[in-house]
């Protein structure tokens, strides 16, 4: 039985690409007999069996080390977190045969979009950044979601492992929906007799996503003067949703753009649209977008990080510059092309399909588990 700790600093109380990453990843492992997981993290959400730990920083990395002493896996996959990353290297060096692997998520800060953003986050420091380096290169495999970011995380961060990034993107996983959480979501929302039905999902948490949001938004704007009926569903939920909020009302349109907040199944919002769109400054590789993609939806997306390793242009999806003229054409031209939108969707969620099963992501790091 081989005994694999996944260390993360967000859980079941959060939302987003990371934590549904993990999730997905731990959903799929203790279905295999014989690997037995362990979740060790700091998010207050001790459900699916997790290893609450307290504390920050060094702390974190006490506690952090605290709880791999107390299970003794023979596997650690730590996600993207300095500290956990720290204590997992220094488990290692007292037991040599353990395996360290470190999954990088989200692009590295290269610039600030909206004003208040600039005191709260920053690039990493040099000092950091070589402990950082440190520890990656006693890891016996680091991995990214794609291969934009594996380059951005050398370029922009000095982040380099000797051994080369292994690109291994996240899965998807598609729940089965009840016509009837259909019907109640349409009705809660006044989406009976509308189109088309435009839907975007993020965390509003990140300024270069929310600004993408902005321009969708201001997108829409222009493209309901041609379609009335045309509704903007917007799911997810953060700090600067007052901020976009406040967009909507300055255009008047409370009534054509829904804000959902955070909804427990995001595949239900999904259904309904005709037109999925993430627009975005930076990303690594939204798993919006590849949920999208399975559930058989014409996309229009940023050019940008690593989405465009997972749409071709104009094969399964329409790949646009964050313009609000550009993409307001994009989604013109996908609304008077049936045939071609249909297609799109098709295309995608073959590909969905055959390239971003969990079960083929599992596989991909049981490989470097085990090797």
């Amino acid at each position: 039985m081989i005994k694999i700790a996944i260390l993360c600093f967000h859980w079941l109380s959060s939302k987003g690409g990371p934590t549904t990453f993990v999730y997905n990843l731990v959903k799929t492992l203790r279905k295999r007999s014989n690997y037995t997981v362990f979740v060790i993290t700091p998010d207050p959400c001790p459900k699916e069996g997790a290893i609450n730990l307290k504390g920050k920083k060094l702390l974190l990395l006490l506690e952090t080390f605290k709880a791999l002493l107390k299970i003794k896996p023979n596997v650690i996959h730590v996600q993207n977190h300095a500290y956990m990353l720290l204590a997992s290297i220094i488990y290692k060096l007292l037991f040599p045969s353990t395996r360290v692997i470190s999954t990088a998520h989200t692009q590295p800060i290269k610039q600030y979009y909206l004003t208040d953003a600039q005191t709260r986050y920053k690039n990493m420091n040099i000092i950091k950044a070589k402990i950082f380096n440190w520890a990656w290169n006693r890891c016996n495999a680091v991995t990214s979601v794609s291969r934009d970011l594996a380059i951005n995380l050398e370029k922009i961060q000095g982040l380099y492992f000797k051994r080369g990034v292994t690109i291994i993107p996240p899965g998807v996983r598609v729940p089965n929906i009840k016509p009837s959480e259909i019907e109640e979501f349409k009705t809660a929302y006044k989406l009976s007799k509308v189109f088309p039905i435009i839907c975007t999902i993020g965390v509003f948490e990140w300024d270069w996503k929310v600004v993408g949001i902005k321009i969708l938004i201001e997108s829409f704007n222009k493209v309901s003067k041609s379609y009335p009926k045309a509704r903007l569903i917007i799911v997810g939920d953060g700090k600067y949703r007052q901020y976009l909020e406040n967009i909507v009302n300055k255009l008047g349109l409370q009534k054509e753009v829904i804000f959902t907040g955070l909804v427990d199944n995001p595949f239900i919002p999904l259904q309904i649209a005709d037109i999925y769109c993430h627009i975005s400054l930076n990303e690594g590789l939204p798993i919006a977008v590849l949920e999208a993609m399975a559930m058989g939806k014409p996309i229009i997306a940023s050019n940008c990080g690593g989405i465009p390793e997972a749409i071709t242009h104009k094969e399964t999806g329409l790949l646009v510059e964050p313009d609000v003229l550009e993409i307001t054409k994009a989604i013109q031209f996908l609304l008077s092309n049936k045939e071609f939108r249909e297609k799109l969707g098709r295309n995608a969620g073959q590909i969905a399909q055959k390239k971003y099963s969990w079960d083929r992501i599992a596989d991909e790091f049981i490989k470097l588990y085990t090797e």
